[in-house]
């Protein structure tokens, strides 16, 4: 956003306020001459009450002899006293605070005379000035929850016999087919030439592996290797794709590998958390249910973002964005890596990571402020037990691309991050039932 200015004054300073970018504020504080003699006679009065001149209590002697005896530390007194009175009614008199000590940069002393008076600059980072949002206006259009068919229940239920399988190595020996589990070694074949993995477990089925690898993969033998080149997914984020160069690849399967299913027994039962094996489809048709329901309400709640983000646009602190950013970086990494991508591959992506994880921070944190704003207006708060619930979701049930908190967080960190997640997404729902629904 651009650069703001206005100029402010009372009778002992005029106030120049610079807004930048950020929640950047550069204050240029223009102190009257006579603000200047009071705040050094204020620092006579002080040093005279901290010395002690032969003859004399403290704070009894005579002015003209502290300065003659202690000149160089009034000096220092005095110009403090100017700084502090002058910060203090430069942030009244514009209602502009700091957001913390460590944000307020050492200020600039262009002169302090008693004959001219004194011109500062302070620096700080100061909250956002964080619109009212007008719920009124919000319209979204209404998002229906996927039917579970029974072909969807069957296919959930061999998912998870999967899950609950043992992999072995084919006994006859046959070409890859789809389904099956290899391990592959798989290395650039151009130069600069390099191993991108070895004896590395795919499950060759859409979704699971590259679909460039899929087609390399499928009908070769155990020893045999493939050479192609590798193809960016439609899936994958735009920086990715924007940074992705095609490379020469030869993939090697090193050995082929069948599942076998996990049975649908009491024990396949027990694992779903019913006790008898006619209890199995309808439990995989309520998570199913539950879990397209959410992704339902997920759709919805996308459109609030989208309309909050696009009607509200303001500047947040630069110094937040950094540190949620470090964290959202790591995170992305840690998806990436699960997903297969080797370390040089991260590396080569990291500007545009950080680039793409940037302007998500951005957005997060623009809701974040404007959903607090309507938690405060319309009394909505967070439960121990919502609390709770959402720490446990964020631990054990969330991928590693959306979580917003990570191992390296300590134990009160995590609990503050859950807390504001818990209650923005509470605050969405609360905008989902006011909004007018298309």
């Amino acid at each position: 956003m651009t650069d703001e200015q206005t100029t402010l004054k009372n009778d002992h300073v005029e106030v120049k306020v610079t807004r930048n970018p950020g929640c950047q504020i550069s204050m240029t504080v223009q102190v009257t001459p006579e603000a200047v003699q009071a705040a050094y006679k204020k620092a006579v009065k002080t040093v005279n009450k901290e010395v002690s001149l032969p003859g004399f209590r403290k704070g009894k002697a005579p002015a003209p002899m502290i300065i003659k005896h202690y000149g160089p530390q009034i000096e220092r007194e005095w110009k403090d006293v100017v700084m502090q009175n002058a910060f203090a009614e430069s942030t009244s008199l514009s209602s502009l605070y700091p957001t913390s000590k460590e944000t307020i940069k050492r200020p600039t002393v262009n002169k302090c005379s008693s004959e001219e008076g004194a011109e500062i600059v302070f620096e700080f980072e100061t909250e956002p000035s964080v619109p009212e949002v007008d719920s009124s206006d919000l319209e979204i259009k209404h998002e229906e929850a996927k039917e579970v068919t029974e072909e969807d229940i069957e296919e959930s239920v061999v998912l998870l016999q999967e899950d609950f399988g043992d992999l072995v190595e084919l006994e006859e020996s046959r070409p890859v087919a789809e389904g099956d589990y290899v391990k592959l070694d798989i290395s650039i074949i151009e130069e600069p030439e390099r191993s991108l993995c070895e004896d590395k477990l795919f499950h060759v089925k859409e979704n699971r592996m590259g679909t460039w690898m899929r087609k390399l993969t499928v009908g070769l033998s155990s020893g045999e290797s493939a050479e192609g080149d590798s193809e960016v997914e439609d899936s994958a984020p735009d920086y990715v794709k924007d940074k992705f160069e095609s490379r020469k690849c030869r993939i090697t399967v090193k050995s082929i590998l069948q599942m076998n299913l996990a049975p649908v027994d009491e024990k396949f039962a027990e694992r779903l958390g019913v006790e008898t094996v006619e209890e199995i489809k309808p439990r995989v048709k309520d998570l199913l249910v539950e879990e397209r329901q959410r992704q339902a309400d997920q759709a919805l709640k996308a459109q609030v973002e989208s309309f909050l983000l696009e009607k509200y646009p303001f500047d947040v602190p630069a110094s937040l964005i950094q540190a949620e950013l470090h964290s959202r970086v790591r995170n992305q990494i840690r998806a990436l890596t699960e997903a297969g991508h080797t370390q040089d591959e991260i590396r080569d992506q990291q500007k545009e990571i950080e680039a793409y994880c940037a302007v998500e921070v951005d957005k997060a944190l623009r809701l974040y402020y404007l959903l607090r704003k309507v938690a405060s207006k319309e009394s909505i708060d967070v439960s121990e037990q919502e609390l709770w619930e959402e720490i446990a979701k964020q631990m054990w049930r969330t991928p590693a691309s959306e979580k917003i908190i990570d191992p390296e967080m300590k134990p009160e960190e995590i609990r503050a991050r859950v807390m504001i997640h818990a209650l923005t997404e509470k605050v969405k729902l609360h905008l989902i039932e006011q909004a007018k629904v298309a």
